[in-house]
């Protein structure tokens, strides 16, 4: 079996996180009464916007990719505090899901926030379906912040 691993972003992943956020947001792309151009063109300035957001939100995060193998096949960004290690975005391709792989990522930050002695936090949309993930692993709901809800697993 392929060993799973995390690899710092470079310049020459791009093409593949554009690709992953394409596939994550599909399904909602699929609800409008758009053409395929205008959901393209849509998709490449909600990805831009969401880079330079976490980015400019996130200084001195660590943003890696999910490698299974050699292959990508994911995202795994992460802001570390004295307090809290806030997980940004955690995204895994649909055909790689229900594989353990996302529950493996976080568990090994939970470790290593247990030897910090942090707590591990996520901003989450109230209808995200990895609402369950976070919750079989230990994350409690905190409040709601805007249109987000923030859970958080306390070591």
């Amino acid at each position: 079996m392929d060993a799973l691993r995390l690899r710092p972003i470079q310049d020459e992943d791009d093409g593949f996180l554009r690709y992953l956020y394409a596939c994550i947001r599909r399904h909602e792309l699929n609800l409008l009464n758009w053409d395929s151009g205008r959901k393209e063109a849509f998709l490449q300035s909600e990805f831009l916007a969401q880079q330079q957001n976490f980015r400019a939100y996130y200084p001195g995060a660590q943003f890696d990719l999910v490698l299974l193998g050699e292959n990508p096949i994911g995202c795994f960004y992460v802001q570390q505090t004295a307090q809290d290690f806030r997980v940004i975005d955690l995204a895994i391709l649909p055909e790689h899901r229900g594989n353990g792989y996302a529950t493996a990522v976080l568990t090994a930050l939970m470790q290593e926030a247990r030897i910090a002695n942090c707590s591990v936090s996520i901003h989450l949309e109230p209808y995200n379906p990895a609402v369950s993930l976070y919750r079989r692993l230990g994350f409690r709901e905190v409040r709601m912040v805007g249109l987000h809800r923030l859970m958080q697993w306390l070591s």
